[in-house]
Parts: C-alpha cells; sequence; structure tokens
C-alpha cells in the first residue's frame, strides 16, 4: 500500500490529501494563495504524548480511535483536524 500525501497551504490553512499522484513532471506542484503547497509531516506534535498519541479501541460495532491517555483539550488555538487509521 502506498503511503498517503497530504499538502498545506501555509497561508490559508487548506489541506489537501494527494490520492493519485501527479505523473506528468517532476516539478509539477500544486499551488494555493500564490504559493507552492508543502508536505505536511505525520506524528510532529511538540505536545505532551499521553495526549496525542492516538490508538484504536475495539468495539462490539467496530473501532472507535481515542487520542491520549490523558483528555485532550480542544481549543480554537489548538485542536486535532483529523486522524487517519489505514
Amino acid at each position: 500500500m502506498k503511503k498517503t500525501t497530504f499538502l498545506k497551504c501555509n497561508e490559508c490553512g487548506l489541506i489537501a490529501e494527494i490520492v493519485i499522484p501527479c505523473q506528468c513532471h517532476p516539478a509539477c506542484t500544486m499551488v494555493c494563495c500564490g504559493t507552492t503547497l508543502q508536505p505536511l509531516k505525520e506524528n510532529t506534535s511538540d505536545g505532551a504524548k499521553e495526549k496525542h498519541v492516538p490508538y484504536a479501541v475495539e468495539e462490539a460495532n467496530g473501532t472507535r480511535v481515542q487520542i491520549g491517555s490523558v483528555l485532550h483539550p480542544a481549543t480554537e488555538e489548538h485542536h486535532i483536524v483529523w486522524i487517519e487509521m489505514i
């Protein structure tokens, strides 16, 4: 399975997921707000691990993803946007 690639616009915060990579030219890039989207790297949080490490909890009707062993605070300035589970 190929690794998913995410790109982010550092101007407006747009996040794009690359589902099928471009095959036209190595220098081909995606642009937003007049700037090239930058690769978004996973696990780059400098926060406390007890609040940021996701783990899967198997339940009778599926899988629930929980974030951290300590409740994660969610504010406008600091929150988890999404979790991808493969």
